[in-house]
């Protein structure tokens, strides 16, 4: 620690957005660090795509973590198309809420396919993963995020419990 932080705290628009720890630890020891700002990144919707995408990178990551990471991005997805859509395709003259309405009724699927593949895990756990999520009871939601219990797993049990 005494050439400090040799990797930099990461902000946009002077919000940390990555080496939160690191910056939690130099500040409470007293150890110099740099920040380095992040302009490349448009607006919000990007912000949370880059921290989403890193997260990926992680070893230590369950099925389920992965899947999870995978439903936060496809919600960022789905909101980046709706406003392309927006832009595209709906006359200017029509209020926001009316604009809404119009790119509600987009495919559904195709953010959880394109999601899926980035966190390098199938569409099918996506999709059992976010049933769970939805609609199992707490204690079967923390079984299978402590690895305790495999989605495949809970999903049967879970699918089958609500079956009878």
């Amino acid at each position: 620690m005494k050439d400090g932080c040799t990797d930099p705290i990461i902000t946009w628009n002077g919000f940390i957005i990555d080496r939160h720890n690191r910056y939690e630890i130099c500040s409470r020891n007293n150890v110099h660090f740099n920040v380095m700002e992040d302009t490349e990144l448009k607006d919000e919707l990007e912000v949370k795509m880059w921290i989403i995408k890193r997260q990926f990178g992680r070893r230590n990551l369950t099925i389920f973590q992965k899947a999870e990471l995978a439903l936060k991005l496809e919600e960022v997805e789905s909101e980046r198309a709706k406003k392309r859509q927006i832009r595209k395709s709906v006359p200017q003259n029509l209020g926001e809420q009316n604009k809404e309405c119009l790119v509600a009724n987009k495919k559904d699927g195709e953010a959880l396919v394109k999601v899926a593949n980035k966190a390098g895990i199938s569409h099918e756990t996506v999709r059992k993963v976010k049933k769970i999520l939805e609609q199992a009871d707490d204690e079967l939601k923390e079984n299978v995020k402590a690895n305790k219990v495999s989605t495949d797993k809970a999903f049967i049990a879970f699918k089958d419990c609500k079956s009878r």
